[in-house]
């Protein structure tokens, strides 16, 4: 018997390596790393899906364009551009006038301070909840931005 072949008898060959199983009902498996991939893919998507959503400007609308549709802006905030007229510093109230139809107006309600540059005749937006009561339209300011109307 040569060596190293002891005990070893011709009928006991190497076994070959087993054939890999396929998974069960033709699913394919996915590893750790990649489940992890997909994850950090599917939430960094909607992080920067919402930070976009965040950044869509609000629509500012003229006073002649939320008047002719007072209904539907009832009760709901918006932000109107507008001239200032009548206004009293002592009560907060003024009235924002359209800028091309002086008749279409809205009262105006500013709990607080008045930004700089707020006076008679200046262009302004005004972000509010707007309202219809019986005298005819009203707002509340919660802002007030002062600037130059080419930047609307």
């Amino acid at each position: 018997m040569p060596e190293g072949s002891e005990g070893a008898s011709p009928a006991t060959a190497p076994a070959a390596p087993a054939a890999a199983t396929p998974p069960p009902s033709g699913r394919r498996r996915f590893s750790a790393r990649r489940v992890r991939l997909i994850v950090v893919v599917a939430v960094v998507a909607v992080i920067v899906f919402l930070l976009l959503w965040g950044m869509v400007p609000e629509r500012i609308l003229e006073v002649r364009q939320v008047l002719d549709d007072a209904s539907s802006n009832d009760g709901k905030v918006v932000q109107v551009k507008g001239v200032v007229r009548d206004w009293n510093a002592t009560s907060g109230n003024f009235t924002l006038v359209d800028s091309s139809e002086e008749a279409k107006a809205i009262l105006v309600h500013r709990p607080g301070a008045f930004p700089e540059g707020f006076g008679e005749n200046v262009s302004v937006i005004v972000k509010g909840e707007f309202t219809v009561v019986a005298e005819g339209y009203a707002m509340t300011a919660d802002q007030i931005q002062v600037g130059c109307p080419s930047k609307y």
